[in-house]
This record gives C-alpha cells, structure tokens and sequence, in this order.
C-alpha cells in the first residue's frame, strides 16, 4: 500500500499506475537473481574473461524477447508478464555462469582457507561497496524525481521517453562495457604500479567515446524515428516525435557519457570512495533544479537536456579529481615501501606507504609519500608529491578546488532539497 501511495505521489497517470505497481513488486521480487548475474559475470571479468559473460547475457536478452512475445501477447499478462519474462531470463544467465564456474573455471569456487584474508580486506570490500551502494542510491533518487516531472506531461510523453530510453540503454552499451573494461584494467595496472599504463589506457578510452558518439549521431539522424516507432510500436506524432528529438538531441552527448562512466569507474579502482560519490550528489542535485525549474518552463526539451547538461559537470568534476591523483600522475614507478608499509596521518589514521623513483630528478632518489583516507574531504585535504621535499595541496587545482566548494554547498543544501 505504501508503495502504491509513493506512485501517486510521483504524479503517475491513474490508466498506468496499476501496472506500474505490478512491475515493481515482481522485479523487487526477483532482485537476488539480478545480484547474482551481476556478481558472476564480475568474478569471470576480474580474471580476464570477458567474453562468456557477454555469451550468456545475449542469451538471457533472446530469451527475454521470446517470453515477453509469449506472456504478454501470447498469455495475454500485459506489463507483468514482461517483468517475468526479466526475472526468468536473468535467472536462467545466473544458472549458465555458475555451471560455467563449476565446470571451467573452479579457481573461483572459494573454500574454507579462502575465507581467512585478514580484517583490512574484508572492511576495504565493505566500504567500497558502501560508497557505490550509495552512489546508486543518489542517482536512482535523481531518476524518481526526474520521473515526477516526466509524469506531468501526459501519457503520449511518457511513451515517446520510455521508447527512447529503450534505445538509449542500447545505444550506450558500447561505453558501458568500455566502462567496465577500464575498471578491470586499472585495477590490475593499479596492483602491478604501473601508472603510465593507465594514463595509456584512459586515453584510448577517452578516444573510443568520441568514435562511439559519431557512429550513434549518424545513427540517429537517419533512423531515430524508424527505431522510435518500432520500439513502441505507436503511429502516434507525438511519440514519435519526442523520441526522435531525445535521442538525436542526446547522441551528442554520448563521448561526454564516456569520459564519465569510464573515469568513474577508473576512480573506483584506484580505491577512491568518497569522491566519486560527490558526481552522484551532482546528478541529483542536477535533477532536482531541473524539475524544479526548467520542466515546468520548457516542458519537454528540458527533460531531454537535463541529463545531458548533468554529464558535462559530472565529467568536469571526474576528470578533474582523475587529473589530480597521486598514483596515476606523480611518477612512472610505484611500489609498496619495503621499509615501512604504512604511517601515520596527522590525525593518528594509519595510511598506507608507497615508494616513488623520481626519474624526473638528477639525483633519482626514492621517496615516500601517504595516500590519505579522506581525499580532499571539504578541500583541505594535502597531498605530497614526488618532489624532494616539496609538497602540493591537492586543491592546487583550481577546478577541484572550485568543485570542492560546490560539494560544500551540496552537503549543506541536500537534506533541504
């Protein structure tokens, strides 16, 4: 009941909420199955293998197409029969994986030796999960209440936007799997020190956005509507219309999407958690001006370039903290310090050590600089480079130190919002 109440609050059109409410409750039920794809196919891609995670979720996708044919034209169970039709599917991809692991790959079938690793990993698992358990928390809020505003606009809106969010997930699959690609890389980069690898990598990276977004605008010029309505399966103008307009006016955008989903993803790796936390904060508080301000002025057209307009600050702000991480860019050789793995912060946290060889500098002595847990928490946070004995402040950088600002502001401000 309360959920029904939620739905209402959200301004859902009365001929669509009760089967907006069925979806819910079956794809709420069925959550453990999307859990436990996703911690298979992550276990397969952090040894390499990337490609039979992909095999079975082409397979669950074919399956998906043919129950969905079957239960909602075939048994006639309208929007329910497509959440089970998801449900069934992403169960039948986490039975393949596992039979895969027990068949193919039994170095990740963990037993009871496997268990005892120590205190210090087992909290750095819990607190990276944490940090992104929240950071799709922040943006999964910004997405109900960029909701509440599409709602406002009649039900031919909501059904030219959710084709052409339909689409867009397709559409922008290509950098989501380069996304998840770069975390795999830098991760393992990470672990061998080896930062010039990274640097490497995160450019090509960067390079793969931009041919990804020309290939999806040459796309969408020509066959946005085609695809709109064939998604939809709707002759009506306006839906026609407005998914159209969404995706060519997104498309654009999609080598900005890159640099985002990829860097974020780099940050996690690097054992960044509260920074890329902040981006989320950013989209929400994105979401909420827009709903607030733009929607009711400019209706439509704003709800197309509000997440748009979000991933050019997500970004700035991204690629900023990624341009002023001590790992990636204060020296080519970094290596845990054999003479003292870790030492204490200045406010008795123990951090761990690395040793750094300056090559830059005639004497190419070793030095040894802290990574602090806190980064740049409110802006004050200072990291030592690999200078001598120079240091510089990470808010040196004037965009991070701006950003920092505007994180204040957000902290402050959010519980009103």
């Amino acid at each position: 009941m309360e959920l029904w109440k939620n739905f209402d609050r959200l301004d859902t059109p009365a001929e669509i909420l009760e089967d907006a409410y069925r979806y819910i409750i079956i794809i709420d039920l069925g959550v453990i199955v999307m859990f436990a794809y996703n911690l298979c196919a992550g276990l397969l891609r952090a040894i390499g293998n990337s490609v039979m995670p992909l095999v079975f979720l082409l397979l669950s996708s074919a399956l998906n197409v043919v129950l969905d044919l079957w239960f909602i034209a075939g048994m006639g169970m309208g929007v329910a029969g497509a959440a089970v039709a998801t449900v069934i599917a992403q169960g039948v991809s986490v039975v393949l994986c596992i039979l895969y692991v027990m068949a193919r790959v039994r170095i990740l079938i963990p037993g009871r030796k496997h268990l005892d690793v120590g205190r210090k990993l087992y909290w750095d698992l819990f607190s990276q999960s944490i940090s992104m358990g929240l950071m799709s928390s922040i943006v999964s809020a910004g997405s109900v209440i960029l909701q509440y505003g599409i709602n406002g606009l009649g039900t031919l809106t909501i059904a030219g936007h959710t084709a052409a969010r339909k689409l867009f997930a397709f559409t922008d699959m290509p950098l989501i799997a380069m996304a998840n690609a770069a975390s795999t890389f830098v991760s393992q980069n990470y672990g061998a020190g080896q930062p010039e690898r990274i640097r490497k990598g995160m450019r090509e990276i960067y390079l793969y956005s931009l041919v990804v977004m020309v290939v999806t605008v040459l796309l969408m010029q020509v066959s946005a509507e085609w695809l709109v309505r064939m998604v939809s399966g709707s002759s009506e103008a306006l839906v026609l219309e407005n998914g159209a307009r969404y995706l060519r006016w997104t498309s654009p955008f999609y080598a900005v999407l890159g640099v985002l989903l990829s860097t974020r993803y780099a940050l996690q790796s690097l054992g960044e958690k509260v920074l890329p936390l902040f981006s989320s904060v950013i989209e929400f508080l994105g979401k909420v001006v827009f709903v607030l301000v733009f929607i009711p002025r400019f209706a439509y057209n704003a709800v197309i370039l509000c997440e748009p307009v979000v991933w050019c600050f997500m970004a700035l702000y991204l690629v900023a903290v990624y341009r002023c991480n001590p790992f990636v860019f204060t020296g080519p050789r970094i290596g845990i310090d054999s003479r003292s793995h870790t030492r204490a912060s200045s406010t008795g946290m123990m951090l761990p050590a690395y040793s750094i060889e300056d090559t830059s500098m005639s004497s190419r002595s070793p030095c040894t600089f802290a990574v602090p847990a806190t980064r740049v928490f409110f802006g004050t946070t200072m990291f030592p480079a690999c200078m001598g004995s120079s240091s510089r402040s990470f808010t040196a950088c004037p965009s991070v130190r701006v950003w920092s600002w505007c994180m204040q502001a957000a902290i402050v401000f959010l519980p009103i919002a």
